[in-house]
C-alpha cells in the first residue's frame, strides 16, 4: 500500500471488536531486524 493510504484496522480489546483507522506514513527506518517483528511467537 502507497504512503498516505487511509485503511480501518479491525482489533479484539477485552473481548469487544474495536476498529481504529489509520493513514500509512514514510518509515523512518529503512531496515527493521526481522527477529524483533514476532519476539514473542
Amino acid at each position: 500500500m502507497p504512503v498516505g493510504s487511509k485503511l480501518t484496522l479491525g482489533l479484539l480489546r477485552d473481548g469487544k471488536q474495536v476498529n481504529v483507522n489509520l493513514e500509512l506514513q514514510q518509515s523512518s527506518q529503512n531496515q527493521v531486524d526481522s527477529s524483533t517483528i514476532f519476539n514473542g511467537i
